[in-house]
């Protein structure tokens, strides 16, 4: 369930929104392994997702994956690394309940 604070950015006609290529890949490899169970194809629910919120897709650059290099290792989780890299590098504000990303100097809504 998405927070009230976080639905309330995601419906507000001022934010725009982006949904990284890191959070689909994620998913993807989690369906695979069925960690997440999806009811239909999982591939048509993503891009619906996508549609319904009007997401901008935010490519993984180059840019993002240097960014890493000056990245301390707060954990390992390489999806979650990738995700603060793309967040800091394009100067984001980023939606999340995980508070590790505030070690990592994130914006954090």
């Amino acid at each position: 369930m998405i927070p009230a604070k976080m639905r309330k950015v995601i419906e507000s006609m001022d934010s725009e929104l982006f949904i990284s290529d890191v959070s689909v890949w994620e998913i993807a490899i989690k369906a695979s392994i069925q960690k997440i169970n999806f009811k239909s194809d999982a591939k048509q629910i993503i891009f619906k997702g996508f549609e319904l919120l009007g997401a901008n897709d935010l490519v993984i650059q180059k840019s993002h994956i240097f960014r890493l290099l000056s990245l301390p290792f707060h954990h390992k989780d390489p999806f979650d690394r990738l995700l603060a890299s793309q967040a800091l590098e394009e100067d984001l504000y980023f939606l999340t309940t995980d508070t590790i990303f505030r070690k990592y100097k994130v914006k954090i809504l």
